[in-house]
């Protein structure tokens, strides 16, 4: 838990640097069950924050999570321009 924290107090610092100084666009993302399609009543929670850099051809990405039940059965991360080789 003491690690979660530490992260997420970095990277809050690390946005609040990188919009002064340049363009960079930062984003966060609250996860739980009610943002699943369709919602569901999972008790597991997380946070993402991502940094897209201001050329916009690097993100940085941290994800945290908690209190999940069962095991991770997909994680996708794509552009919609990429190609890819599922």
């Amino acid at each position: 838990m003491r690690v979660r924290y530490s992260i997420v107090i970095a990277l809050a610092a690390l946005l609040a640097l990188a919009g002064g100084a340049t363009a960079n666009t930062g984003f966060v993302a609250h996860l739980d069950g009610l943002q699943e399609v369709p919602p569901n009543t999972s008790p597991a929670t997380g946070t993402g924050f991502f940094i897209l850099d201001n050329t916009g051809t690097l993100m940085t990405w941290s994800v945290t999570y908690m209190n999940r039940t069962a095991r991770c059965s997909c994680a996708r991360s794509r552009r919609e321009d990429a190609v890819y080789n599922e």
